[in-house]
């Protein structure tokens, strides 16, 4: 203990450096995060882990480098945590996972960390830039949007006694339910325009019901 009291005051100023890179690079994720859609991080609970994780990660890093002893007994506290928190998506479990890699890592190379950071947010960009090529120039959604990813997306919802053939057929149906005398359909899009179209076909039906919910 006395060999890591001394570590932390003779590197006190590269560690408070190494924190504040750390910091601006989790920031950095989450508002890529932000911009790439994914609206359940703007939470304080999820910005805050965002944040705090790799830094966190970096000073169990640091503190268990070189020193056998210390490391098996912080496995053995480690052992002892249990996250009870429901993961809503293998997206979510991928940025938490993210997280702790970038504290690793910035525990090993400050270099190293901006190269993976900036993969990571190149990865990010490509996906909305490629999402919004695929909108503007072939009319179609490209990825199918899921109502565990916590966003609020503007979503229509149908109920008809006969099989609507063009609704069925739409790239912006995430669910289609069959009862006995009825056809229940969902459909979601970030564009609500497009949904208020298909409301004005379904008005031109008889016996359909449905529900826009923006």
């Amino acid at each position: 203990m006395d060999e890591l009291i001394l570590y932390f005051f003779e590197n006190f100023y590269s560690l408070i450096v190494d924190f504040l890179v750390l910091a601006f690079a989790s920031t950095l994720l989450l508002f890529s995060l932000i911009y790439a859609g994914q609206s359940w991080v703007r939470t304080f609970s999820h910005s805050a882990t965002i944040i705090l994780l790799p830094i966190v990660t970096y000073a169990i890093t640091k503190a268990i480098s070189g020193n056998i002893a210390l490391s098996l007994g912080m496995v053995g506290a480690l052992s002892l945590i249990r996250f009870r928190n429901p993961v809503r998506s293998p997206f979510e479990l991928t940025v938490y996972f993210t997280t702790i890699s970038m504290g690793i890592i910035g525990g090993v190379n400050n270099k190293l960390l901006w190269v993976f950071i900036g993969i990571i947010i190149i990865f990010l960009i490509s996906f909305v830039l490629l999402s919004w090529i695929t909108e503007k120039f072939f009319k179609r959604e490209l990825f199918h949007i899921s109502f565990s990813e916590g966003n609020k997306i503007p979503s229509l919802s149908i109920s008809s006694p006969k099989y609507i053939d063009f609704i069925s057929n739409s790239s912006n149906v995430i669910a289609i339910n069959k009862s006995e005398d009825n056809y229940h359909y969902i459909l979601q899009s970030k564009n609500s325009q497009k949904l208020i179209e298909i409301t004005c076909e379904l008005d031109q039906l008889k016996d359909v019901s449905y529900e826009l919910a923006k």
